[in-house]
């Protein structure tokens, strides 16, 4: 069973650390904190969520969370379907 840890970094101030058997310990962070590191709003986190273009951890009816490098590798995916076309 996973277990849940508040962390504090330089760059995320608060965020979820979820450790299990198979992770060495994923950090989640907030839609607001996301919107901040990728300098966008909140609005367009989700936009993106909405349209499946980025994946999150819906943890409650309000309570949504995003793994960071799963997110930026969606992106970038993202962004290589786009300069293909």
């Amino acid at each position: 069973m996973p277990t849940h840890t508040l962390t504090t970094s330089a760059n995320i101030p608060t965020a979820v650390r979820v450790e299990n058997d198979n992770s060495v310990g994923q950090v989640l962070v907030t839609k607001t904190q996301l919107a901040s590191a990728l300098a966008v709003s909140p609005r367009t986190i989700d936009s993106w969520v909405s349209s499946q273009r980025i994946p999150a951890y819906k943890l409650g009816r309000r309570c949504i969370r995003f793994h960071v490098p799963t997110v930026l590798k969606a992106l970038n995916r993202f962004q290589s379907n786009q300069l293909q076309r």
